[in-house]
């Protein structure tokens, strides 16, 4: 007898319920209340009371368990295997776990109902051992316009969906997968399957993602997103391996579309990533990639020798980098010290230009001032004779001589020449002459 058939039993003689009426129903933790959990089990099976538990497995599986009294005896019944019970958004699946009494020996026993007996406990524990089974659940998607924080966008939430289908695909009951892609889902998306049940109860869990994929899935065929994949080019600053995992990723789409054979992803990959390497066409010299064209590695080997080529040149980056700030050290060290010696030579030419700047003035100090008609013809430069009659000697404020402008002009004309003045003051000259005459 299993541990949960012995829990079952346990439990049914604790609350006085007769064992050949009792049926145990196994699901995961939901927060329905049992007077609605009851209203929803008469509708499958004639039940007449019902006891719950909330208790958490040997996987941290937090799990309802559901004692069932039955108005008949559950030998005279035909369970299914799985007993959905939903209300609104929410859906429960129950595994049943049938609580036999043991038969009594004697004449009458056959050996059938014995082995018959077996082969349902064996199967009855092999669905809890496969609803029991811990697994990571998938994020949610509900298929609105504005996605909340918890929420994937459609193409990554489909990814792992299908990895996880394909991953039980011999492990768990259909039942359990469509469960499991359920509890995942959230209004409008769940509609979409609940419209899928209506017209196919039946439907398999890859019909459940036929069916969103119909809804949110991209409209565009393989050969399309095939010809969308040769135009996809590395950005600006994206590394190389970024690069190759997102040519993956569309590539991806492409098969999963049809639009090119598995056995040729290897080869159409490659093909891409030499053609879309913009910013780094050394990697495709150091890794010989287009002498792999024959023989095309697989994508996670082409992605190995790209990050380890990443990795080689970053090393390479940083150790130039750090030569360069030596030698930008050293050479700041010594312009420093080339400044230093400069200072000081120019605080010993000043200190020389202020001693003597001293001196002289010390000098200048000593002579005595010139008089105020020195500095007068020092500053002016012009020549010595009377502005009046033009004779030398005396100055025209004490000239008592006839005016003699003539004179006058041919020596200032004369003093001009010898000082390299303009043509223009000489032409000025010449007309006071003639006016003069």
């Amino acid at each position: 007898m299993s541990k949960l058939v012995e829990y079952a039993t346990d439990w049914a003689n604790s609350v006085s319920y007769p064992i050949d009426k009792c049926i145990l129903l196994l699901a995961p933790r939901t927060k329905m209340a049992t007077s609605r959990l009851f209203i929803k089990l008469c509708a499958a099976l004639p039940v007449e009371e019902v006891k719950r538990r909330n208790e958490v497995d040997r996987h941290d599986l937090q799990k309802t368990f559901v004692l069932a009294r039955l108005s008949v005896k559950t030998i005279d019944l035909t369970i299914p295997e799985t007993i959905e019970v939903s209300e609104k958004s929410d859906l429960i699946e129950f595994t049943p776990i049938i609580i036999t009494a043991n038969p009594q020996p004697g004449p009458s026993t056959s050996t059938a109902p014995s082995n018959q007996t077996l082969a349902s406990s064996q199967k009855e524990l092999l669905d809890v051992a496969r609803l029991s089974i811990s697994y990571r659940k998938l994020r949610v998607f509900s298929g609105s316009t504005v996605h909340g924080k918890d929420e994937d966008p459609y193409h990554v939430w489909k990814t792992q969906a299908k990895a996880l289908i394909e991953e039980a695909e011999t492990e768990v009951s259909q039942a359990e997968k469509r469960r499991r892609l359920r509890e995942a889902l959230r209004s409008p998306a769940l509609e979409v399957i609940d419209d899928l049940r209506r017209e196919n109860p039946s439907a398999t869990a890859k019909d459940y993602l036929q069916a969103l994929e119909v809804v949110y899935g991209s409209t565009l065929t393989g050969e399309e997103l095939f010809h969308q994949f040769f135009a996809i080019e590395q950005k600006a600053g994206e590394t190389p391996s970024h690069y190759l995992s997102r040519l993956q990723g569309a590539l991806r789409h492409v098969l999963q579309k049809g639009g090119i054979p598995e056995d040729k992803m290897n080869a159409v990959i490659l093909k891409q990533f030499i053609r879309g390497i913009i910013y780094e066409p050394l990697l495709l010299v150091d890794l010989r990639l287009r002498e792999l064209h024959e023989t095309p590695p697989t994508y996670l080997t082409l992605l190995g020798k790209v990050r380890r080529w990443e990795e080689e040149t970053s090393n390479k980056q940083e150790k130039a980098k750090g030569q360069s700030r030596n030698s930008v050290a050293a050479a700041h060290t010594v312009s420093n010290n080339d400044l230093a010696e400069r200072m000081s030579k120019i605080e010993k030419m000043l200190k020389h230009s202020t001693l003597g700047n001293a001196h002289v003035n010390q000098q200048q100090q000593s002579q005595p001032p010139p008089s105020r008609e020195r500095r007068t013809n020092q500053s002016l430069d012009l020549p010595r004779f009377c502005y009046n009659c033009g004779q030398d000697g005396h100055m025209k404020r004490s000239c008592a001589n006839q005016a003699n402008a003539a004179l006058v002009n041919g020596k200032l004309i004369s003093h001009l020449h010898q000082q390299g003045n303009a043509k223009g003051h000489l032409r000025r000259g010449k007309q006071m002459s003639n006016k003069q005459d």
